[in-house]
């Protein structure tokens, strides 16, 4: 427990460290990546050489008062809030695909929700008169179903990701696929699809720390869209942020 606590935390403060080292350069052309269109890791050695530390121990802090802050922070890094818990398989992979990711990626990624939570209204759909059947999502277990049924009577109640480690880094988000307790329709699919089922099954009995690294830098340097044009840094993770107001003067009459 205390070893996946420390490499998620070490791994959450290697994220937090490139994303404020973004360097305000115009990015290349589309599909083509760059040196100037990736992260610095070097950006605040002269400015903040302590930066590592300082967010290093603020994490750790952080961390120990809410263990969900983790996951959030490491989902808004890879999809920042672009995955809504209803897409199929096939339009996770077009996501990450603009990105620069592949399916590996994607299910490596998804293990992400190994920890943190999701509101009921995320799922609500798979509990009752899925797709217009009249009846619950077939892909959930019947016992997590009963389970989900009794947490939601409010779809703003929250329900852990990991049904069985909800706090511990670990790969039983992939296990817990092979016995239909995914939470998000988008979870549960990744079993099902041919594309990332055999991904799903090999790193149920894999350490995260292991397939998780893999990623962590190629991650980090996915090519970053630059705020105003391509990007804008949200007010609120949930909503895209409000058009700005334009000054409109009414016309003079003389």
């Amino acid at each position: 427990m205390k070893r996946c606590y420390f490499t998620l935390l070490l791994l959450v403060q290697f994220e937090l460290y490139m994303m404020s080292a973004i360097l305000a350069k115009p990015l290349g052309a589309p599909g083509i990546l760059s040196r100037r269109d990736l992260l610095s890791d070097s950006y605040y050695f002269k400015t903040c050489p302590a930066a590592e530390e300082i967010i290093f121990r603020k994490m750790k802090a952080w961390f120990r008062k809410d263990y969900t802050l983790a996951s959030s922070i490491i989902r808004l890094h890879f999809h920042d809030c672009a995955v809504r818990g209803r897409e199929n398989a096939t339009s996770l992979i077009k996501i990450f695909q603009e990105r620069g990711l592949n399916v590996l990626d994607l299910v490596v990624l998804s293990g992400a929700h190994t920890i943190g939570r999701s509101s009921c209204h995320s799922f609500q759909h798979r509990l009752a008169n899925y797709k217009g059947s009249g009846r619950p999502d077939p892909s959930l277990d019947r016992l997590y179903w009963r389970n989900l049924t009794q947490s939601c009577k409010k779809s703003s109640n929250f329900v852990n990701l990991d049904a069985t480690t909800p706090k511990t880094f670990d790969a039983e988000y992939y296990k817990n696929l092979g016995k239909k307790k995914g939470l998000l329709s988008t979870d549960q699919e990744l079993y099902s699809d041919p594309r990332t089922a055999p991904f799903v099954s090999t790193f149920a009995n894999q350490p995260p720390d292991l397939f998780y690294s893999q990623f962590a830098v190629k991650l980090a340097n996915v090519k970053v869209p630059t705020p105003p044009n391509e990007s804008e840094i949200r007010l609120n993770c949930n909503y895209v942020n409000p058009a700005p107001r334009k000054n409109v003067n009414p016309p003079r009459h003389g």
